[in-house]
């Protein structure tokens, strides 16, 4: 009937009659977690493992709540446990990575990524793989994140996400070319994707298509808010065409961004300093 709360007073009562009944423990945990009672069930996982210091599913569980709770500290020690109790908990190596990369502690995620990755099955082993490519991607490994990203394609050739970091993978790594066609992709399964629009400007511009580069900059300016990268992107084709004045209006319009602002303001320069060249050439050639 869905009445958790009524459940886990039944267990407890249950409990009252059988305190070292490691089942009814877990039990109660299990319905104090679905009422939402996270404190009490704290304390009835930690009974379990007091009774049975063995038990995997109750630091998964621990580990869980604790982080529920904010606790990431006690959430690792639990998860660390469970994995090694189980070495092929894939799941739980999984959640751990996720709180050390959300701590910054990029190299101790990664680990844990590549123990997981191979472990998992079906739909785990695609967010397994997807999140180790994204570590690759922040630690600067493109080479590693490219070959990740690749499979997953494989894999799932209409996930629209796997395209748009294995373009990442290819334009970090300077593959220009075989970037293109993942933004491209990419655009295509999702219309509305708007940071691949700034990057296949940018890639556009990198392959020296500085037409297509303005024109998919234009398109994305349509569907994001993210406004900033697609000027400055659509400013350095005007740049490479030499049409100097229009490109720093475009870099003027990212000015006071905080991501894109400094890198606007340089070019701006730039774009009078290559004009002034520009001017001195044709008056030598007069």
């Amino acid at each position: 009937l869905k009445q958790y709360d009524k459940a886990a007073v039944a267990y407890g009562n249950a409990v009252t009659a059988y305190p070292d009944d490691v089942r009814l423990l877990a039990n109660l945990g299990h319905y104090q977690v679905l009422s939402k009672q996270y404190e009490p069930a704290i304390g009835t996982y930690e009974r379990v493992l007091a009774l049975d210091p063995e038990n995997h599913d109750a630091y998964v569980r621990l580990g869980v709540l604790y982080k529920s709770t904010g606790d990431m500290e006690k959430a690792k020690e639990s998860y660390a446990k469970a994995i090694e109790l189980d070495p092929e908990d894939a799941s739980s190596m999984g959640t751990l990575a996720k709180i050390y990369a959300d701590e910054g502690k990029k190299e101790k995620a990664m680990e844990l990524y590549e123990m997981a990755a191979p472990l998992a099955g079906g739909d785990e082993a695609l967010k397994m793989k997807s999140q180790l490519g994204r570590s690759y991607i922040e630690s600067g490994d493109f080479e590693k994140s490219a070959e990740v990203f690749a499979e997953l394609v494989e894999a799932d050739p209409q996930k629209a996400s796997y395209r748009f970091n294995l373009g990442i993978s290819y334009l970090k790594n300077k593959q220009f070319n075989e970037a293109v066609p993942q933004f491209e992709k990419t655009i295509e399964l999702e219309p509305s994707y708007g940071d691949a629009y700034q990057y296949l400007a940018i890639s556009y511009n990198q392959v020296n298509q500085y037409s297509k580069a303005i024109e998919t900059a234009k398109k994305g300016l349509e569907v994001t808010d993210k406004k900033a990268g697609l000027y400055c992107a659509w400013g350095k084709s005007l740049e490479k065409l030499q049409r100097y004045d229009e490109a720093v209006e475009k870099f003027e319009r990212a000015v006071g961004d905080a991501q894109w602002g400094s890198y606007a303001t340089k070019q701006i320069k730039r774009q009078g300093d290559l004009k002034k060249r520009a001017d001195a050439i044709k008056q030598q050639q007069g």
